[in-house]
């Protein structure tokens, strides 16, 4: 309504595309951006632009918005939030820590400073508070439901590493629910689904977080994993998300076993 309203409304149009990501009109969302984030945008709508373009697998002008959004603000600690968000697509946890750091320097109080290192790296090990303990307590702080299903989906893959199956599984399903186009939350039932040997459901889970944000190799090189183990027209199907790996994934160990995998599959197929 508000764009019918006022259809030359920059802001009006960069709101419509955090709207249509949200829930799942990923072609509106893009077509959004293209209209209302101009040059003279502010930073939330280049985040917005950058947060569309990853999700429509456009990493190198997604990472060119978070540039122009740290260049109008230095000190955003949600435009941090969003780099280390980028990092960690790129398989880059260190730097996406570096990042997450950032922002909680400049805002101490922003969520996704505090859950980024753990959606970054998952870990049952840590100090006082322990991660599962942290999560929990931000799940209390967690109103917005893309944040909700972060910290659910997160605690999740941290409970994974602690082997506690079944509550991970809950909260994975609660937030692909809570936020069913949220690619954290569809990749945290992923490997929940593999864990407790559940293929057929770890594939459909890895398939929706590669398509809800086609950036993330991790998510890619998952759902490629789960093809090439389900036979049939699997290993055909898996061998252009490999290969889309190989574009958006800085991570060394991982490319290199990609490539192995990509020259493998192509001789296999041919």
């Amino acid at each position: 309504a508000w764009t019918a309203d006022n259809p030359t409304s920059d802001e009006a149009w960069a709101d419509a595309a955090f709207v249509y990501l949200h829930t799942g009109r990923f072609k509106d969302a893009e077509a959004a951006v293209a209209r209302g984030v101009k040059d003279n945008a502010d930073v939330q709508a280049f985040r917005v632009k950058a947060q569309v373009l990853f999700a429509r697998g456009d990493a190198r002008n997604a990472f060119a918005s978070l540039e122009r959004a740290n260049k109008l603000n230095p000190k955003d600690a949600e435009t941090f939030c969003e780099i280390g968000n980028a990092f960690v697509r790129q398989g880059n946890a260190d730097t996406a820590s570096k990042a997450y750091e950032a922002a909680r320097r400049e805002n101490a109080r922003v969520l996704c400073g505090v859950v980024g290192p753990h959606f970054a790296k998952p870990s049952a090990k840590g100090g006082r508070p322990t991660p599962k303990e942290e999560l929990l307590a931000l799940q209390k702080q967690a109103f917005a439901v893309w944040d909700r299903a972060l910290v659910d989906a997160t605690l999740a893959r941290v409970l994974l590493e602690e082997r506690d199956l079944k509550r991970a599984h809950e909260l994975a399903e609660s937030a692909t629910r809570t936020a069913p186009f949220s690619a954290p939350a569809w990749f945290a039932l992923g490997e929940v689904s593999r864990k407790q040997k559940n293929e057929a459901r770890a594939l459909e889970a890895y398939g929706k977080a590669a398509e809800y944000d086609q950036s993330w190799a991790a998510a890619r090189l998952a759902h490629a994993d789960a093809l090439l183990r389900s036979g049939g027209e699997g290993p055909a199907r898996a061998l252009p998300e490999y290969e889309a790996v190989l574009t958006l994934s800085q991570n060394d160990a991982e490319l290199a076993r990609v490539k192995k995998t990509v020259a493998a599959l192509k001789k296999q197929l041919k």
